[in-house]
């Protein structure tokens, strides 16, 4: 394979590798980032993303691109096994951490080498260990491997910039919407009570105020229904349309996606995320928001679309909704509701419940 020099066309990455492993940005006695994890999840995200792009895009991308995907997808290959070369010296440990996850998932490239990352003994020389904790990269390690990490994160970046035109092609304007045709659109859940049971306060509600970031879905005619909570009887779904200056990534599952503003997050699911997984940080309003989520910037509709686990995940900066849609008639009322709430926005009813 030739060469390949990455040019990031002035654009700054936000991703990066952390050496140390801890944090004192979230008020959490066990404040230990999980980088590995992170970088195992966020690897295969984009390995599936490239797939994604060669099995559907090949020629636009090729097109567009000074690369081919294929030179894409065996540069980030190279980096990647380097990466867990440098981590793992051993060749014995490696094949038997490799054979381990092959015995549970037989699909090597699209599996087992990720998820072996997940479970690299800490014994290890390339850790820097405190009783008996692991608390970051040794220098020598770090120095090395780094690099390629840096290289990943600029192939997301690069394909992004193609991808993105994907995405205002094929998003269906509203006013061009026609449920009885085929249409891709991107959709939030609302329920009357809302779903999340976190406790009220006037801190928790000045903090839900001030979220900047939003989840969305993608749909088709052929997937109206895979969106999150779909199951209930009685919900409403925002429409967008889609804006290339608001669109931050996707992930065809769930992407655990968490805000922290002033270094605080109030709706921490999951656990403490590193920079691998993260999307923007942007100082707004004199407030530092930084927003995490298992996904990727160059994620694409035909592959989310096609590749949908549950429901898909797309993450706006601000969401602008232009219409309301009742997907059932229990929902005609609460959806009408929803739409005066958001400014007399016009109610698209679902043609079967008409």
């Amino acid at each position: 394979m030739k060469q390949i020099k990455i040019n990031l066309k002035g654009h700054k990455l936000t991703k990066c590798l952390p050496k140390v492993w801890t944090t004192s940005d979230v008020d959490k006695p066990d404040n230990e980032l999980f980088v590995l994890e992170d970088f195992s999840i966020y690897s295969k995200k984009l390995f599936d993303s490239l797939v994604g792009i060669k099995k559907y895009y090949q020629s636009e991308f090729d097109a567009d691109n000074a690369y081919t995907i294929d030179e894409i997808i065996s540069l980030f290959d190279s980096a990647y096994e380097k990466i867990v070369k440098n981590l793992i010296l051993d060749k014995k440990v490696r094949n038997n951490l490799i054979n381990e996850k092959l015995k549970t998932n037989k699909d090597y490239y699209n599996s087992a080498r990720f998820s072996i990352l997940e479970n690299i003994p800490k014994n290890l020389p390339c850790f820097d260990l405190v009783d008996n904790k692991i608390v970051g990269f040794s220098d020598e390690c770090f120095s090395k491997i780094s690099k390629y990490a840096k290289q990943i994160f600029m192939i997301e970046k690069i394909c992004s910039f193609t991808t993105r035109k994907f995405w205002q092609k094929e998003i269906t304007r509203v006013e061009d919407l026609d449920l009885n045709k085929n249409y891709k659109i991107l959709v939030k859940c609302v329920f009357p009570n809302g779903w999340r049971t976190t406790p009220r306060s006037k801190k928790f509600d000045d903090y839900m105020e001030d979220r900047k970031f939003q989840s969305t879905s993608i749909i088709d005619e052929r997937n109206f229904y895979r969106t999150f909570f779909s199951f209930a009887s009685n919900y409403a779904l925002l429409l967008m349309d889609y804006n290339d200056d608001d669109f931050v990534c996707a992930s065809p599952t769930d992407s655990y996606s968490e805000e922290v503003i002033n270094k605080i997050n109030l709706l921490k699911d999951k656990k403490v995320f590193s920079d691998v997984l993260l999307q923007k940080e942007e100082n707004i309003e004199n407030k530092n928001h930084k927003f995490f989520a298992e996904a990727v910037e160059c994620e694409t509709p035909k592959n989310l679309l096609n590749n949908i686990k549950i429901y898909t995940e797309i993450n706006l900066k601000q969401i602008k909704p232009k219409a309301v849609i009742a997907p059932n008639k229990e929902s005609l009322s609460f959806a009408t509701e929803l739409a005066k709430k958001y400014g007399d926005l016009p109610v698209i009813i679902k043609p079967e419940i008409e």
